[in-house]
């Protein structure tokens, strides 16, 4: 009862999306409607449309978030465009909505990102990253570890630059970079920087593999 209930309403939803995405339909039910009791409930349209997804009602999830304009409704509509009907559809739905990473929250940054890997296409996956803003890496720490990775498999060509997110050990030492030197090393810079970054940041999180991931790239 020391909890606003705002604040509880806003744990309970995010409970329901995560059941949701896990096929956990009746744990995101129950979570859902107990936040709808409170009297001062956060917006549950995201965690509605993750539960419509997850029962298969895939038109009403995105009738749901349509006409929503605030950056996590977006972003789980992204997500599910995505899932339901493609990347392509996904893309051209940002296109048409005009909308830009920055119109995104981490998470949907994070879908981005992975839509483009998907798709091999390295260079939008590092234009998106490069395109943050600091709130959005204060709120999506993953996003240093993400955005250095990805800068380093730029430099590569592009059959090798799998190989710099397959996973570790991390062996490239016959791929040959496409980057002059002095190019190159600033790249290589910045990429080793951002790593830097999330460094601190996943040990105060108490992430004890990733630490350890980071240091290896």
């Amino acid at each position: 009862s020391s909890v606003s209930q705002y604040i509880r309403s806003t744990i309970l939803l995010r409970g329901a999306r995560a059941a949701a995405i896990r096929d956990r339909k009746g744990d995101a039910g129950r979570f859902l409607n107990a936040a709808l009791e409170l009297a001062d409930s956060a917006p549950s349209g995201p965690a509605r449309a993750r539960l419509a997804a997850a029962e298969g009602n895939h038109d009403e999830a995105i009738r749901i978030l349509r006409d929503a304009h605030d950056e996590d409704s977006r972003s789980v509509l992204l997500n599910i465009l995505a899932t339901v009907r493609g990347d392509a559809a996904a893309l051209d739905w940002l296109a048409e909505e005009g909308l830009t990473p920055r119109n995104l929250t981490p998470h949907g940054v994070l879908n981005l990102c992975q839509i483009f890997l998907r798709q091999k296409d390295y260079d939008k996956a590092k234009e998106t990253l490069e395109q943050l803003t600091a709130q959005q890496l204060i709120d999506g720490p993953y996003l240093y570890f993400l955005r250095g990775a990805v800068r380093f498999a730029s430099v590569l060509p592009a059959p090798d630059r799998p190989l710099a997110l397959i996973g570790l050990p991390l062996d490239v030492r016959a791929a040959r970079p496409i980057l002059g030197d002095a190019e190159l090393a600033a790249e290589l810079d910045i990429a080793s920087n951002d790593l830097r970054q999330a460094l601190p940041l996943v040990s105060a999180l108490g992430l004890q593999e990733a630490p350890r991931i980071i240091e290896a790239y």
